[in-house]
Formats: C-alpha cells, structure tokens, sequence
C-alpha cells in the first residue's frame, strides 16, 4: 500500500516525460526566431523577387505568420504548463495536431512553386514533415493516457 502512494506521489508535476514536452516548448519560439531572421526576412527583402513570383509572396507570408503564431502559442502553452492549467493537454494537443498539418499544407505547396528549390532544399522540408509526425506520433497519445499529465493539470 506504502508503494503505491509512494508512486502515485511521483506521478505528480512536471517531471518523467513531461519535461520533453518542457524542453520542447522552450525551444520552439527560439528555433522559430532563428528561421524567422534567417530564411524569411532576407527573402522578404527582396521585394522585387517577391513581386515576380506572386505564389512565393503567399507562402512566404503565410508561413511568417504561421510560424509567429505557433511562436506565440509555444510560450502561451508554456505558460499554461507552468501553471499546471488543466486546459493545457487539450490545447497541447491542438497545438501538435495543427502543427502537424501546416506543415504538411506548407510542403505540398512549397512542391508546386518551382523557384522555392532556390531557398529550400526538399530534404530540408522533409525534415519538418517527419518531425511534425513523430512529434505528434508521441506527444498526442501520452497527453489523453498519461498518469502524470492528468494528476499534474488539474487547476
């Protein structure tokens, strides 16, 4: 009896697996920032580019904005997570799944502007689609039956 409370009591707050989850919200506005500032902007500068390519513009702002959003809702989620809000698998959740599929949107389209070779490579974009798929592979399924994550989120 002494044993299960015991391990009942360390199945509580952010700990075991949870901290992946910690670690990966706390990288994800980081390495969106640095894609921002390194893939996006240059390319936003080159208006005159931008403007001879109109379906490269559209998926260049979309994916700006895009990637600004889940930036923000990273730290929101980082947030909720500190709190130990017990919305936050649900939207966790949302969070990967919508992930999930504009990345998969994004690479399709990407697949149909011819001059995006110059600034992507496909394998770079293939990168994206498997982590997006393993991520939510993973993270989805632990969210909705992990012990932890549902003693942890009750406030």
């Amino acid at each position: 009896m002494e044993n299960r409370r015991n391990e009942m009591k360390n199945e509580v707050g952010i700990g075991g697996w949870l901290i992946l989850v910690l670690i990966g919200l706390i990288i994800t506005p980081i390495r969106l920032g640095i894609t921002l500032s390194s893939d996006f902007f240059p390319i936003i500068n080159s208006m005159s580019l931008l403007n001879a390519y109109p379906s490269l513009q559209i998926m260049i702002y979309t994916e700006g904005i895009g990637n600004i959003i889940f930036g923000i809702s990273a730290i929101i989620l980082l947030i909720m997570m500190s709190n130990k809000d017990r919305r936050f698998p649900k939207l966790m959740i949302v969070f990967y799944v919508s992930n999930l599929i504009f990345v998969l949107v994004d690479a399709i389209y990407a697949t149909q502007i011819p001059i995006i070779e110059q600034f992507v490579s496909s394998d770079d974009s293939l990168k994206e689609v498997v982590r997006a798929i393993i991520g939510t592979a993973i993270w989805v399924p632990y969210m909705m039956v992990s012990t932890r994550v549902k003693r942890t989120f009750v406030k």
